[in-house]
């Protein structure tokens, strides 16, 4: 699983991605499906097993100035909305 999670650390960098390379919400949701895929999982313990969750909410501001407080209000609203949809569903939030 920790492989997984630092490839997701690079696809979210996006001054870093490759000339072509599909950026914004789209790339956004990408990412945030493979850290459900990566953290959404069940695991055997010794005691047990344990069952692991996530919800993703996401926010972009694709060309349009958005503060980032207007950012995070907006990501904590579409991570409720996935915590409404079910377990390891990311949403993306719409722009205002």
């Amino acid at each position: 699983m920790f492989m997984n999670l630092i490839e997701i650390i690079e696809i979210v960098k996006f001054e870093h991605a490759h000339p072509g390379q599909q950026r914004g919400p789209e790339m956004a949701m990408r990412a945030a499906d493979r850290i459900c895929e990566a953290l959404c999982d069940t695991f055997e313990l010794s005691n047990g097993k344990a069952v692991l969750g996530a919800s993703v909410g996401v926010a972009c501001s694709e060309g349009e100035r958005v503060a980032g407080e207007d950012l995070v209000r907006r990501a904590d609203a579409a991570m409720y909305q996935s915590k409404e949809r079910g377990r390891c569903l990311p949403v993306l939030a719409p722009s205002d």
